[in-house]
């Protein structure tokens, strides 16, 4: 109920206040963590074809919709946390060039 109730406000444009804004940071980052596992189970064979697409899918889209909350200065700040070829992967799939 809480994240729901932080999208809502989001989808509003309404301002979120800083607990807020900490919780909807931190769902951010699990959805980086679950597709950065993907990313690396598959490129460990450990994960089918059809199977990383989904998830690389879904995840794509919901980060590169175009969400003014996440800018381009903190997706440089989330960098260090990841392998190198998953963050270019993300940046090339949030950026449109793949």
């Amino acid at each position: 109920p809480t994240l729901a109730q932080i999208v809502d406000k989001l989808r509003r444009s309404e301002a979120l206040s800083e607990v807020e804004h900490i919780r909807w940071e931190t769902y951010q980052l699990n959805l980086l963590d679950i597709w950065a596992l993907a990313y690396l189970r598959h490129q460990s064979n450990l994960l089918a074809d059809r199977h990383w697409q989904a998830w690389d899918d879904y995840f794509s889209h919901i980060f590169a919709a175009g969400d003014p909350r996440v800018s381009r200065a903190r997706w440089a700040e989330l960098e260090y946390g990841f392998d190198a070829g998953f963050w270019r992967h993300v940046r090339d799939r949030v950026s449109g060039r793949t």
